[in-house]
Formats: C-alpha cells, structure tokens, sequence
C-alpha cells in the first residue's frame, strides 16, 4: 500500500482485468493548517481534494484513466511514479 496521511485514495471499477479510474480536474476548497491566517481558499486540485487522490496500481495491472477537466482552462496531470 501507498503512504499518502490525509490522502483520500481513488477508488475504481474493473471492466475485465482492467482498473478504470475516473479523476476531475476542479475548483476545491483547500485548508492547508490551522495557522494559515486567512483560513481555507480555492485551489484547483482532483476529485475534491488537494491535492489529488492516490492512484494505487501494481506491477503489471492493466489501467484505463477517465480525465475530465471542469477548470476554466487546460490543464494536465503530472504521472508520480510513471514513465511516461
């Protein structure tokens, strides 16, 4: 399992052997800490959250990944952890 403390994890469905995961690019209200005076602000980030959920796939699995982007202009994803 990956460690990401305070990191939702995106969940997904299979369609045979292969993992769909479906992520949106969006507007969310971000609280960073308690000490950060002007309190919570808009950030864009995934899935409701920033930043983004965590992705678990193994070695080997077939992955299908549903983007959608809901902010005003382009954007894209930086992969963690992949070659791309």
């Amino acid at each position: 399992p990956v460690e990401a403390p305070a990191t939702p994890k995106l969940p997904f469905t299979c369609d045979g052997d292969v993992k769909v995961f479906e992520i949106t690019a969006e507007e969310v209200m971000s609280v960073f800490d308690d000490s950060y005076e002007p309190g919570p602000v808009y950030t864009w980030g995934y899935n409701g959250s920033n930043p983004g959920p965590v992705m678990e796939i193994l070695e080997g699995e077939k992955v299908r990944v549903l983007f959608k982007n809901k902010l005003p202009e382009s954007t894209s994803i930086h992969w963690h952890g992949l070659d791309i």
